[in-house]
């Protein structure tokens, strides 16, 4: 077990984090669950603000750099996240992605899906098992009706038991999505663009929810900010800094065959494996990989106010299936340092289809 600081945000307005696709006229502009970089973003903003920086000022920004760094570096930020959170009576409870090898069947019981060393099969040259929970080939995943899972029951889950529903939350616990009407200005006029209406949409958080990020450097860059401008259309978000809370999620797991399971989303070059690796996965081997469709990383970028590239990142919750030992502390081939591929442990259950 380990201590760590927690950087809440608590949103004041709707907040709108979309992908970089290009949309046209009536189209929806894609909302998109955010990735840790526009909360360095606000950060490094805040921070300079604090400081009394001219924003306009590039030689005083890169005074700056090694503290807050830029959009291709942390400077000596270390963040984790962001995922929700829920308050009541003045105590956070803090959630995390529901790994995608939880099932549930009709009767509301709750099981893993588990490799099949009967149903192999090979993708880009590499073996694979297929998924199966002892009853279908793939069940019905739990993460399709609720994406997070309290601490306690991740906790339960790193053990290979299975949660109960109590430990389990839908979207719209902790938001709702708003729908907004947009209208395209020219870049030479700034006035309304000819056929550019659009809708977007934006997450209204409830009172008493928020953002949380686990924050493994640099909190005492933070003290003093307590109002950050965030994702696009600048949402206003006040925050709190919550010190040592002590943390087991992140450690080690003994035995031989494990689960790695996304709490944050990665980057391969191969897809959804790292690249011209086979079946060698970070120091140990991948046995079998239950993952969701591919997550769009992207963003505007504010400095050349043009979208970033876009790039196809495996999903949080996302489960690998593994036998050795990992050797590093983010699985991915790109901006680990900005936190993709954090990852749990989790150990696997051996009983029956249930967990019993």
């Amino acid at each position: 077990m380990k201590t760590v600081d927690i950087l809440r945000f608590n949103p004041e307005s709707a907040l709108l984090f979309r992908d970089t696709r290009d949309f046209g006229f009536s189209e929806n502009a894609r909302t998109v669950f955010p990735t840790s970089e526009p909360f360095y973003g606000a950060v490094r903003t805040a921070f300079l603000r604090k400081s009394k920086t001219n924003l306009r000022d590039s030689a005083a920004i890169a005074k700056h750099k090694s503290q807050i760094g830029d959009r291709d570096d942390p400077g000596a930020f270390r963040f984790v996240g962001p995922f929700p959170f829920l308050k009541k009576d003045g105590r956070a409870r803090y959630f995390l992605p529901t790994p995608s090898h939880l099932t549930q069947w009709e009767g509301g019981e709750f099981g893993f899906l588990r490799p099949n060393p009967g149903l192999a099969f090979t993708y880009n040259g590499i073996s694979l098992q297929t998924l199966w929970d002892r009853k279908t080939e793939q069940g019905s995943r739990a993460a399709e009706a609720y994406p997070w899972i309290d601490w306690d029951g991740m906790s339960k889950i790193k053990e290979g038991r299975t949660p109960d529903k109590a430990h389990l939350a839908k979207d719209d616990a902790f938001f709702e999505v708003e729908h907004r009407t947009g209208i395209g200005l020219r870049s030479d006029r700034k006035n309304a663009q000819e056929e550019m209406i659009f809708r977007v949409r934006s997450f209204r958080f409830r009172d008493e929810a928020g953002l949380y990020l686990f924050v493994l450097k640099g909190s005492d860059l933070l003290e003093g900010i307590d109002t950050v401008l965030l994702g696009g259309k600048s949402g206003v978000a006040t925050t709190e800094l919550e010190k040592n809370v002590s943390v087991s999620l992140f450690d080690k797991v003994g035995d031989s065959e494990k689960i790695a399971v996304l709490v944050t989303p990665t980057i391969f070059r191969n897809g959804f494996l790292p690249a011209n690796s086979g079946n060698t996965f970070f120091g140990a081997s991948v046995e079998a990989v239950c993952n969701g469709k591919p997550y769009p990383v992207g963003g505007w970028d504010l400095v050349v106010r043009k979208p970033k590239p876009l790039m196809h990142a495996v999903p949080f919750g996302s489960a690998f299936f593994i036998k050795g030992s990992l050797d590093t502390e983010k699985i991915t081939e790109i901006r680990s340092e900005f936190g993709y591929g954090s990852y749990i442990e989790c150990k696997r259950n051996k009983e029956d289809n249930h967990g019993k």
